[in-house]
C-alpha cells in the first residue's frame, strides 16, 4: 500500500514541526506554505512485497532564505528518518531522496519556491 498523502501531511505537522502542510493546493496565502503532491505515475513494485510512491514536496515563502529554510526542514526531518518509522496509519520501511531542495522558481506573486521529490517505500 502507498503511502497516503494525508498520513504524510499529518506526520510532517507532527514530526517535523511543518506547519500548514496543504495536500495538491498552492493557495494563494498564506505566503509561507508546504504542499504535498504526487510526483506521478502508478508505485512500482519493489521485490513484489512493497511499492514505492514518489512525492514532490515544495515549500514557498516570501523570501529566498524562508523558502530554502523551510525547505531544509521538511529535507532534514524526512532525509533523518534512519529505518523505517509510522506516519498516520501507514508503516514506512525507507524513506529518501535524489537531491536536496533545489530552486524551482518564483511565483506570480513573486513569492520563491523550493522542492524536491521524496520516494516512500511500503509494504503492499
Amino acid at each position: 500500500m502507498s503511502i497516503p498523502m494525508a498520513d504524510l501531511q499529518t506526520w510532517l505537522n507532527d514530526q517535523a514541526g511543518v506547519s500548514g502542510v496543504l495536500i495538491n493546493w498552492l493557495p494563494d496565502s498564506p505566503d509561507a506554505v508546504v504542499v504535498v503532491s504526487s510526483a506521478g505515475g502508478e508505485p512500482p513494485m519493489v521485490e513484489g512485497a512493497f511499492e514505492a510512491s514518489h512525492f514532490l514536496i515544495r515549500s514557498r515563502a516570501d523570501t529566498d532564505a524562508a523558502a530554502e529554510a523551510q525547505a531544509i526542514v521538511v529535507h532534514k526531518a524526512i532525509a533523518g528518518t534512519e529505518g523505517s518509522f509510522t506516519a498516520g496509519s501507514t508503516y514506512v520501511l525507507v524513506a529518501k531522496t535524489f537531491a536536496p531542495p533545489r530552486f524551482l522558481g518564483k511565483d506570480v506573486d513573486q513569492r520563491t519556491i523550493y522542492g524536491t521529490t521524496y520516494s516512500f517505500t511500503c509494504p503492499v
